[in-house]
């Protein structure tokens, strides 16, 4: 995918193809790297945001069933930083009116959920740190 990038650098598609594939890795910094260029290719893709935070949670919860526990955390806390971006633009957004938001980009409902779960896991991961290192 990484070779078909090069001659299509400013396909959307692709780009979420590549966030989505590293999203299933397990190395959060990769994946965040890749979540963010592809939301650079498709800037007010509610949708597709969404689908990148659910990918850092199970990227997350995947790593901590496994007993990585620093990957859980760094997971938790591209998901979060991926939260707090995308609830800034939709304010940003809010705040220009709808004339400039014609595919109506807001904060979709389930956020909030996945913002409660990643708060759980960052703290299942440093908690769990911190059982192991009292021992």
């Amino acid at each position: 995918m990484l070779r078909s990038l090069s001659f299509s650098p400013g396909d959307v598609a692709l780009h979420g193809e590549l966030a989505a594939s590293y999203l299933r890795g397990g190395n959060p910094g990769e994946a965040l790297y890749w979540v963010r260029r592809s939301q650079q290719t498709d800037h007010f893709n509610a949708a597709g945001r969404l689908t990148a935070l659910r990918g850092m949670l199970e990227m997350g919860q995947r790593s901590l069933a496994e007993g990585d526990r620093r990957i859980a955390a760094d997971s938790a806390a591209a998901g979060l930083e991926l939260l707090r971006q995308y609830s800034l633009l939709t304010t940003k957004e809010q705040d220009r009116g709808p004339q400039h938001n014609d595919r109506n980009f807001t904060l979709l409902p389930q956020s909030e959920g996945i913002y409660f779960q990643l708060i759980h896991l960052q703290s299942q991961a440093v908690l769990s740190s911190n059982d192991t290192n009292d021992r």
